[in-house]
């Protein structure tokens, strides 16, 4: 098995350990692979040729929407307006950290509305890392929490968390 030798797969050890457990242990199915799991990873399951795939529509969603809320507006081609402008909302200087996290906020909720309309917003928190060099840029740990409105599965809470480096 390749070992991962970069800073971030966007994937906490933890995830990535229970996802290899999880897949020696499960017999091979004969479900269709509903898209590729982001970051790229390679597959392994046996079903899967070259990248790691979800085959669980909550899993496919929940995907989709990291990679969304990791998005900078204009960032992806012919849709300028998908993504989130929270990464230029933390960087702005003169706005206090609560109108930051309230425009924050509203921003999640517009898009996620937009262009998640299964998904329902349950909290968000905004915290400051404390870092130890003074130096060094502001890091903001925002986390969200929210369920799917899919039968079946809408009582199931799920949490991103998002580390945004603001500026000196």
């Amino acid at each position: 098995m390749a070992t991962i030798d970069y800073l971030n797969t966007g994937v906490t050890e933890k995830e990535d350990l229970l996802e290899q457990n999880q897949a020696i242990n499960l017999p091979l199915t004969s479900k269709k692979p509903l898209g590729i799991r982001l970051p790229l990873s390679k597959g392994r399951r046996v079903s899967e040729d070259l990248f790691s795939m979800n085959f669980e529509v909550q899993k496919q969603i929940s995907n989709n929407y990291k990679f969304f809320l990791s998005t900078k507006k204009g960032e992806l081609l012919c849709k300028p307006d998908f993504g989130l402008s929270i990464f230029n909302i933390y960087n702005s200087t003169g706005i206090s950290l609560g109108e930051k996290e309230a425009i924050a906020m509203e921003d999640i909720k517009k898009n996620t509305k937009k262009y998640f309309p299964s998904i329902k917003l349950k909290d968000f928190q905004s915290d400051l890392v404390p870092t130890d060099v003074s130096s060094e840029a502001d890091l903001f740990l925002i986390t969200i929490t929210y369920t799917l409105d899919i039968l079946g599965i809408e009582d199931i809470p799920n949490t991103i968390e998002l580390l945004i480096k603001g500026s000196i």
